[in-house]
């Protein structure tokens, strides 16, 4: 009996602990502090590795980072196999492939973000970014 009611207490401060985490690390996110979030981040994928927020949160987090702009694709990868997802994921992973020379993928991603994003949402000048893509793939085929 002991051991449950200190497991159902370990589970309690566990889940409490972890909703505070994603307090913070959300709004690092949404201030694009996105190098200040990674460790939250990597602290909650290390907590629930197959949350496909996590991932496309994780992902975009690291692209930020000069060094890791490759391994961000698996992460955002991961995530926009999640229907639910949200569709910044799409643009993310378009801009992770879109840096790692792989044009024509970004430019299939970059168009998901466009049908997918809420019509409001001009954050991202994406028309911009599949243009740079056409001029890459021009640049490369030389």
């Amino acid at each position: 009996m002991r051991v449950a009611v200190f497991l159902v207490i370990a589970f309690i401060c566990l889940s409490q602990r972890e909703e505070q985490i994603v307090i913070s690390a959300s709004k690092l996110f949404e201030k694009e502090q996105y190098v200040d979030a990674t460790p939250l981040y990597l602290k909650l994928l290390s907590l629930n590795p197959k949350n496909s927020d996590y991932n496309f949160r994780y992902g975009t987090c690291i692209l930020h980072k000069p060094s890791q702009k490759s391994e961000a694709i698996r992460y955002l990868s991961f995530a926009v196999n999640d229907k639910n997802i949200d569709p910044r994921a799409f643009y993310f992973l378009g801009k992770a492939l879109h840096l790692n020379y792989q044009f024509q993928s970004a430019k299939e991603n970059y168009n998901k973000y466009l049908l997918n994003r809420a019509k409001k949402d001009k954050r991202y000048l994406v028309e911009r970014e599949i243009e740079m893509c056409e001029n890459g793939k021009k640049l490369l085929n030389q």
